[in-house]
């Protein structure tokens, strides 16, 4: 079997002349031009020298100039949390003297290697990459801070090249890294004692907000106008800084792509319960040197007992966030029921055929053999308990093709469509939210597929909003038509970092060509981005090809 772990998987960079003895009459004009010359040289330099070196609290920052984009590489925003700081909230990182060098990116977080995962074992990992367009000559520019996806378990911000997104959103873009695994999100018995709340892989990714929040505009970057963004679980870190109160003025603006919001935490019992269980394969049994007895452990001991990361292809919620009452007081879908959340402009989204960035990566390329009744029973029986014999026919090999399609589709419309509706419908009665799908089925794969096509699966959109491929992972380029829907969605997203609404803009920049009503519970109109062209899918449409009704009573069985 090849271990394939989805979404799994740095750069390195004085002429003097020597005049000869000639006539004065010669000389004298010759040096008077050489000083004019080289004056614009160094003013030039300088001027180089002012685009890539900034000051931030902590200290000067010297970065590079790639393209057209100032890129600042590799800083740190959160002291290593190692020792007693491990499984503890992050503490900002100390000042540096002198100037630091910002061209190399920081270490990943410890995790497994793989196709989106870059093997760690290094938990000095909490750094920021800053990609800024040249200094503007009229105001600041809107942000966005992408968090990266990888179920909480794998990635890395330097994954992501924010150069293109940044040029075309006019937009400084942040990457981030933050604790993963049992690292960022472990929650056991003997934490309790230690006061409370946990979910420290979330308060990494908010002290990273407070960083930009003080040090953004020395990059020309406005500090009121944050945009909190990503893709999979890095779209789910959305949903709950939005149900969080300790996220609170951390972003004016949210976007969610794919994010499987609807499992996105546990209660603090189940979580202690999980938690207590992997503590005791290291031999910390629960008790009061339950953390010392983990703080002792190695990050090479940890990671041999945490769960494969193909475990949490098929069971999404291994590493969710924890109920714990303070960083977060309830699931983020009753706060949004509840309209207990920060209340900013939301764009929220998913694939036309999320369920494929799963199943086809697992078993077509892992395992060799297309899916098995057997197979998706277990997937099911996971996500849906007693209630899975219902939806199994529902969605069934008999009526869909096969048990790939059937399992692919019931994970689309179970775990991302359904539940990106039910968000944005709570979310429309307390503040501004557009709903959207990328429903591109030509999407370039991230590799071949020797059953059936991938379409527009999970992870398909992200080549479209960064315009360059991912993790380094080859895929074909987009052609003319799928470049002008990532046109497109980059017009969307920078209209909407920049006003909070995508139609609207400022200045001389293009609108979107095509109207995106906010969503409300009438009409329910969803943003359908596909390469053939934009449409607004109207009142049950969306609802009716992705069998939401079903899904509203899962409750009942």
């Amino acid at each position: 079997m090849i271990r394939l772990a989805w979404f799994h998987t740095s750069q390195a960079d004085h002429k003097e002349s020597i005049l000869s003895r000639v006539s004065s009459r010669v000389v004298k004009p010759f040096l008077g031009a050489l000083v004019s010359v080289s004056a614009l040289w160094l003013g030039a330099a300088q001027a180089v020298q002012a685009q890539t070196t900034v000051q931030v609290d902590q200290g000067w920052l010297a970065g590079q100039s790639v393209s057209g984009v100032r890129q600042f590489l590799g800083i740190p925003y959160g002291q290593a949390p190692v020792g007693p700081l491990r499984w503890k909230a992050p503490q900002p990182a100390p000042g540096w003297v002198g100037t630091r060098s910002a061209t190399q990116f920081g270490s990943a977080c410890p995790q497994y290697p793989g196709l989106f995962a870059q093997a760690s074992v290094d938990e000095d990992c909490l750094s920021l990459n800053v990609y800024a367009p040249p200094a503007p000559a009229h105001g600041k520019r809107p942000v966005i801070v992408w968090v990266h996806g990888g179920a909480f378990q794998v990635g890395t911000g330097s994954q992501y090249d924010g150069s293109i997104m940044a040029l075309k959103t006019d937009a400084v873009v942040v990457t981030i890294n933050y604790r993963l695994g049992a690292f960022g999100f472990l929650a056991t018995s003997g934490m309790g004692s230690e006061g409370p709340g946990v979910n420290f892989g979330l308060q990494d990714q908010w002290l990273a907000l407070r960083w930009v929040k003080r040090n953004i505009e020395a990059f020309g970057g406005d500090a009121s106008r944050v945009t909190m963004a990503g893709q999979s679980s890095g779209g789910t870190a959305g949903c709950l800084a939005l149900a969080s109160p300790k996220a609170h003025g951390l972003f004016e603006r949210v976007i969610m792509q794919s994010a499987s919001c609807g499992i996105a935490s546990k209660p603090l019992a189940t979580a202690r319960a999980y938690g207590d269980a992997l503590a005791g394969r290291l031999g910390c049994a629960a008790g009061s040197g339950q953390m010392a007895c983990l703080r002792g452990k190695s990050v090479e001991d940890i990671l041999a007992v945490s769960p494969a990361y193909e475990d949490s292809v098929t069971k999404f919620d291994i590493w969710s966030a924890t109920e714990d009452g303070v960083t977060l007081p309830m699931a983020p879908l009753k706060a949004m029921a509840l309209g207990r959340v920060n209340r900013v402009p939301v764009m929220v989204g998913a694939n036309r055929d999320e369920g494929r960035g799963f199943i086809l990566p697992l078993f077509h390329l892992g395992y060799g053999r297309v899916m098995t009744q057997a197979d998706y029973d277990s997937v099911a029986g996971y996500l849906l308990g007693s209630a899975a014999p219902v939806y199994t026919s529902l969605y069934s090999a008999a009526t869909l093709g096969s048990v790939d399609v059937a399992a692919s589709s019931l994970i689309t419309d179970k775990v991302f469509s359904c539940v990106a509706h039910r968000m944005a419908r709570s979310l429309s009665r307390v503040t501004p939210t557009y709903a959207f799908e990328f429903a591109d089925r030509t999407a370039p794969q991230f590799a071949p597929d020797p059953f059936i096509d991938w379409l527009a699966f999970h992870g398909g959109d992200l080549q479209y909003v960064f315009q360059s491929t991912v993790a380094g992972i080859p895929q074909d380029p987009l052609n003319a038509q799928q470049q002008a829907l990532g046109d497109q969605m980059l017009r969307y997203w920078k209209a909407f970092i920049t006003t909070g609404n995508p139609n609207r803009t400022v200045g001389p920049a293009p609108l979107p060509t095509s109207h995106w009503p906010a969503f409300n519970g009438l009409t329910s109109p969803v943003q359908r981005l596909e390469a053939t062209g934009v449409s607004t899918l109207g009142i049950g449409a969306f609802q009716a090809e992705h069998r939401c009704l079903a899904w509203s009573l899962e409750g009942l069985f």
